[in-house]
């Protein structure tokens, strides 16, 4: 597919997302008629699309999902719980595990209200963090719980850091992932006790600045750096200003005064330009 094809397929998704999305407000029943066609495509042998789409209308819903307290003789909650437990025995298929990493995601809220669902879910997350296909899905969906769950999982930060060494340590995962998995580590670090704060910062945080140590121990300069240090002199700067107090009232002068100065101070001969 071609990068337009993906976006007007992604723009129709989002259309569909938000049309199950209203359908659901105003008729709560569609969650039971989406349980049910989902318990049919794990009953038996479909196609993976089928089940893609099921969980992507999960997903889509999420908004219009609250705690069943709050909604007497809803079954939503029920049907919410059996969602989350399937996930780990569906189908080893990349686009029916970024569907379902994401819905956990989106149902961050419930999870909050449901802590016997919310660390299977976590577990499902962490243990595809490590995976290059997988891994934006997967912190994208970490990061809405623990914002969504801070109180709950700061407890068990310990036992959450482990997954992010592996990951830090896996040099095809983005930096961008890294980078959003330690954010997330980070806010669970806001609701554990004092005492502890500095060890865990100093374990999230030791593999970036070892990495920043290394980079400022080496010793070969960049070029630009060394030619920078070699031209730019007092006597340089002193030629520079004087030069644009003399041409104040000539633009065109100036301009050529600044970019002379410029390309000097990126390492460039001024003769060798002229």
């Amino acid at each position: 597919w071609s990068d337009d094809q993906r976006t007007e397929f992604e723009n129709y998704r989002k259309e569909v997302g938000d049309t199950i999305l209203y359908i659901q407000s105003f008729v709560p029943d569609c969650m039971n008629v989406l349980i049910q066609e989902y318990m049919a495509c794990q009953a038996r042998t479909t196609s993976w699309q089928k089940i893609e789409a099921t969980l992507f209308m999960f997903r889509s819903v999420a908004e219009t999902v609250y705690d069943e307290t709050t909604n007497e003789g809803s079954n939503t909650g029920q049907i919410i719980s059996t969602v989350i437990e399937s996930l780990p025995s569906l189908p080893a298929h990349p686009k029916i595990s970024r569907t379902a990493l994401l819905l956990c995601g989106a149902y961050s809220e419930w999870l909050r209200n449901h802590p016997e669902r919310l660390f299977p879910a976590v577990k499902v997350l962490l243990s595809n963090v490590n995976d290059v296909a997988l891994a934006p899905s997967a912190v994208m969906a970490f990061r809405d719980l623990c914002i969504e769950c801070t109180d709950i999982l700061a407890p068990e930060l310990g036992l959450l850091m482990e997954p992010f060494f592996t990951v830090y340590r896996n040099p095809k995962i983005k930096n961008r992932e890294k980078i959003r998995l330690c954010w997330s580590l980070c806010t669970l670090c806001s609701q554990v006790p004092s005492e502890d704060l500095a060890k865990y910062l100093a374990a999230i945080l030791s593999p970036s600045c070892s990495r920043i140590k290394e980079l400022s121990v080496k010793q070969t300069p960049l070029k630009e750096d060394h030619n920078s240090t070699k031209h730019i002199t007092r006597k340089s700067k002193d030629l520079f200003i004087q030069s644009i107090l003399k041409s104040s009232h000539q633009k065109r002068r100036l301009k050529v005064i600044v970019k002379e100065f410029s390309l000097e101070c990126r390492g460039y001969n001024n003769q060798a330009i002229r």
